[in-house]
C-alpha cells in the first residue's frame, strides 16, 4: 500500500508523532514496505508518506531552500509534458516541489482528473510551514 499522510494538531488532543508512527505501523503489511516520517514536536504535527519502494526513492519530505514548504509523495506523472522537461538528475519530488512554487495552488487545480492520461501524481501533500 501507498499513500501519504499528516497529522496538525496546533491543540493538541493528540500527540501528532505518536499517532503518525501509529497509522505508519498499521498500513506497513510487509517488510518491503519502506516510510518517511517528519514530526514537529512544536507544532504538533507529523507528515510521511509509505510506498513499495519502487517510485519515490528520495528520502521524504522534500523542502524548498528556505525550509517553509515541504513536499511528500506516493506516486508518479502520467504526460507530464506540459510540466516542462525535467533534468534526469532531479528527482520527481524536487521537480513536483520545484513546479508548486513557481505555480501554486494552479499547480493542483490544473491536476485535479483522475484520468491516466493526466498530469496527476497518485497522492501528494505540500505543507507550508
Amino acid at each position: 500500500m501507498s499513500g501519504v499522510l499528516g497529522v496538525i494538531d496546533p491543540q493538541r488532543r493528540v500527540d501528532a508523532g505518536r499517532l503518525a508512527n501509529q497509522m505508519i505501523a498499521d498500513m506497513t503489511h510487509h517488510e518491503w514496505i519502506v516510510s518517511d516520517l517528519f514530526v514537529d514536536q512544536q507544532e504538533n504535527l507529523a507528515l510521511g508518506r509509505l510506498g513499495i519502494g519502487i517510485f519515490n526513492q528520495a528520502q521524504q519530505p522534500v523542502w524548498n531552500c528556505r525550509h517553509d514548504v515541504a513536499l511528500v509523495m506516493a506516486g508518479e506523472y502520467y504526460n507530464a509534458g506540459d510540466l516542462g522537461k525535467r533534468d534526469a538528475r532531479q528527482s520527481l519530488e524536487c521537480f513536483t516541489l520545484e513546479k508548486y512554487e513557481q505555480l501554486g495552488e494552479c499547480f493542483f487545480i490544473t491536476r485535479s482528473s483522475t484520468s491516466p492520461s493526466s498530469n496527476k501524481a497518485s497522492h501528494s501533500v505540500i505543507m507550508s510551514m
